[in-house]
């Protein structure tokens, strides 16, 4: 068993640099400790001690993809360790010392289990606090930090005493400057196209950053309102995708019943386009989906019918990708525009449109009938295995339940959705969507 913590008690406005130093003489040894900032406790270790923070993210319950922070002492230190523009400057100059945490690019000084698993970015901060201020200036470089706050807890830990009895066995220091606050740090994005606000909490963001809350925050008539347009737009132009591609083929089913239309009415399924949507917004998921009556299409009036059924079974996947595309100019002129007043509307509607058409894009595209993916692999393999799928198709509505039910949908198409979303949003120069 670890033994207990060491309690080293200090003067919160003066601390004694005697015991400090002998807190600190622990850290290059490997030592987890716990300290006070000017927001409230964190966990602390040496920059880049692998050891060291594997406990802290064992005790925190977080994985590689949580940012950890570097306390800085300044601005001259935090440039060794995360790219700055000049814009970047102003704002850490005109925010620092104080309880905000930022997001930046880092640079090759940082030991890569240091970033972000996937973004290469690093959190930074330089507190405003005398006890965090005279400890960064005794080990004279960053500490690698985090809020101490435990899984499943709502709130930091304050009070130096609980720190003790609750994980005196799992850090090797507590450094005791009193009881302190209950609110964590904000944390601002500093690598896109705008500062975006990642959590607003202790600090003050009034006319300095855009705050656009999660996706779930919203109430429901401003989910409608964001939804709406965006599903059946690219529910509608994925079916009538399908009946132009046929027309062209030699089929006009689609024309003749009047499903060529971007009427979105005339498309309209009771089930998929009412039902399902509606429930999902009382459930207040933050997420909408829905589907379209099928358009018809008669496999025998095509000039080449398996062929060309394989092309009108990839128009409407097709529909749904350039549609992501609209979307994400729509999203980034948002962004640029600095995403507020009416442009946090459009922000937000521009997220929905391209999660919706890549979710329909990717789903489509699994080769399950009644699923479009399944027409296109009929186009390229033998026929007898053609109609050996086709003999699925009964079926097919119950396996995307069994498989939606158990978890194996979402574990085959997040990854794909991840690279589709990814790749989109490189092209357009756009870092990130984070409103989910």
């Amino acid at each position: 068993m670890r033994l207990r913590a060491e309690h080293i008690i200090v003067h919160p406005e003066n601390p004694q640099t005697r015991l400090l130093s002998k807190a600190l003489e622990r850290l290059h040894a490997g030592a987890v400790i716990a300290y006070p900032t000017d927001s409230c406790y964190a966990l602390g270790c040496a920059i880049g001690d692998k050891s060291a923070m594997e406990r802290i993210r064992r005790l925190r319950g977080f994985d590689k993809n949580h940012h950890f922070t570097l306390l800085c002492r300044d601005l001259s230190e935090i440039a060794n360790y995360a790219r700055i523009n000049n814009a970047d400057y102003r704002l850490l100059k005109a925010h620092t010392p104080g309880p905000y945490t930022f997001i930046l690019n880092a640079t090759r000084e940082v030991p890569r289990r240091v970033q972000h698993g996937q973004r290469k970015t690093i959190g930074i901060r330089v507190p405003e606090n005398p006890i965090a201020l005279a400890m960064l200036g005794l080990i004279n470089e960053p500490l690698m930090s985090c809020t101490l706050m435990l899984p499943g807890e709502p709130y930091p830990l304050s009070d130096p005493n609980d720190i003790l009895d609750l994980i005196g066995h799992e850090v090797d220091v507590v450094i005791d400057g009193g009881n302190c606050g209950l609110e964590p740090t904000s944390i601002i994005d500093l690598t896109g196209d705008a500062p975006q606000v990642i959590r607003a909490a202790k600090g003050d963001l009034s006319g300095c950053f855009p705050y656009n809350p999660p996706m779930q925050d919203l109430n429901t008539i401003q989910l409608i309102a964001v939804w709406a347009l965006p599903v059946l737009f690219a529910i509608t132009l994925h079916e009538v995708a399908h009946g132009w591609v046929a027309r062209l083929y030699g089929d006009n089913t689609a024309a003749s019943l009047g499903r060529l239309s971007l009427n979105p009415i005339r498309h309209v399924d009771p089930v998929g386009t009412v039902l399902v949507p509606a429930l999902l917004l009382v459930m207040q998921t933050g997420f909408v989906f829905g589907w379209a009556k099928p358009v018809p299409v008669q496999m025998n009036n095509l000039r080449n019918p398996r062929r060309n059924m394989a092309t009108v079974a990839m128009a409407g996947p097709a529909a749904n990708l350039v549609m992501a595309a609209f979307w994400a100019v729509l999203l980034k002129i948002a962004i640029v525009a600095g995403g507020q007043g009416w442009m946090q509307g459009l922000l937000y509607m521009s997220a929905a449109g391209i999660l919706i058409n890549l979710v329909l894009m990717v789903l489509n595209l699994l080769p399950l009938p009644p699923l479009d993916g399944s027409r296109v692999l009929n186009g390229f393999v033998p026929e007898a295995l053609a109609r050996k799928v086709d003999r699925i198709e009964p079926y097919g509505l119950i396996i995307l339940i069994v498989l939606l039910a158990t978890g194996v949908l979402g574990k085959i198409l997040l990854p794909l959705l991840a690279i589709s979303s990814t790749t989109l949003l490189a092209v357009f120069g756009i870092n990130e969507v984070r409103f989910f």
